[in-house]
């Protein structure tokens, strides 16, 4: 079961508020895993760190915005602040390929978080699940899915940004280097980071995307399916 909290937030650059939801608590149970990291589940919710203003349509971290209230779903949807204020912009594929060209973020750790939402949203055509979150079920440019994996210029630069912001021996960046080249084509250095992984908490992913690698394929494919 997925519990939210509605905050009242207001924004730092033009002062106006707005609402957003925050996720009190989910599960993964009966999630779907992908080899990109992308999780998709009943009771799963992936939160956005990044917001957009719906009044001046400024990107904000959602950890550095004052909260003005907090309050319940159950009570949020029984009070008139729901009809007075406007909700958080979403944030889909042409939002985040715009923050990208705005830069907008002032560490690595922020650009990896866009880069890694836009990758996902790349490859959104593959995932194979019912319980999409709805970001994900925003086609801004109505492409059609396509069965040969071809990358556009801005996914292979995207991709080969993130290879040089993932450039760390933690598990969890090498499992994403491994499948980055993997999706870029380059199996001889996805086998490779593979090798380098001794996390028995990958073993099942490490595996998949190994398969994968050795017979040429690109695509992003289910680690394990929901039940």
């Amino acid at each position: 079961m997925t519990s939210y909290a509605f905050e009242v937030k207001q924004c730092t650059k033009c002062g106006s508020q707005f609402t957003i939801s925050s996720v009190r608590s989910c599960n993964t149970f009966g999630a779907t895993y992908y080899t990109d990291g992308f999780i998709c589940g009943p009771m799963f919710t992936h939160q956005s760190a990044l917001l957009s203003c719906p009044s001046c349509r400024e990107f904000l971290w959602r950890d550095e915005l004052p909260t003005i209230e907090s309050t319940t779903d159950y009570d949020y949807y029984r009070a008139s602040l729901r009809k007075s204020m406007p909700d958080a912009l979403g944030m889909g594929l042409l939002i985040y390929e715009d923050a990208i060209k705005a830069r907008i973020w002032r560490t690595e750790e922020q650009e990896r978080y866009i880069r890694i939402r836009l990758w996902w949203l790349y490859n959104s055509d593959y995932y194979k699940v019912r319980h999409r979150p709805w970001w994900l079920l925003i086609r801004e440019r109505g492409e059609q899915h396509n069965e040969e994996f071809v990358l556009s210029s801005e996914q292979e630069e995207n991709l080969r940004r993130l290879l040089t912001l993932t450039d760390s021996p933690d598990p969890d960046m090498l499992i994403m280097r491994a499948e980055i080249f993997r999706e870029l084509g380059e199996f001889g250095k996805c086998v490779e980071v593979l090798n380098k992984i001794t996390d028995d908490r990958l073993q099942v992913a490490v595996d998949v995307i190994m398969r994968l690698a050795r017979s040429g394929e690109r695509r992003v494919e289910i680690v394990n399916a929901g039940q």
